[in-house]
């Protein structure tokens, strides 16, 4: 397991040096070279090992993440860019999926959200 951080290590730091904390259009293109060398040479699966295994299913959630908050042009809760410092009321009407495309490649799409209950919508601003 120790082996796995290391490697999860490098790639962060890799990872920060190369996008910034603000992110760009190259981080998404990026990694999938990065979970796809997470597999041996000439595999066209992940090794049996279970770090190996655990280290291709985190950088596939890794990589779905970050997808996700590249797309949100935001900032809200937790999720903070600095590039995008305000709210956009827009994004609280959506949640980004992401799905396997035909072509093996993630893909993210758009999912409406039902209208909030007045009650619920009352609550909220009077707590805001």
């Amino acid at each position: 397991m120790a082996r796995v951080a290391a490697v999860l290590a490098r790639k962060a730091t890799a990872s920060w040096a190369r996008w910034g904390t603000s992110g760009s259009a190259g981080a998404s293109s990026s990694f999938g070279r990065t979970r796809s060398s997470s597999r041996p040479a000439g595999s066209a699966a992940p090794t049996r090992s279970p770090a190996a295994l655990d280290l291709h299913n985190l950088l596939t959630v890794s990589e779905a993440i970050t997808r996700c908050a590249l797309e949100r042009k935001e900032s809200r809760g937790g999720h903070f860019r600095d590039d995008y410092p305000d709210k956009d009321p827009a994004c609280a009407t959506f949640n980004l999926i992401v799905r396997k495309g035909r072509d093996g490649e993630m893909e993210l799409s758009r999912a409406p959200l039902p209208e909030m209950p007045a009650e619920l919508k009352a609550i909220i601003e009077a707590n805001t």
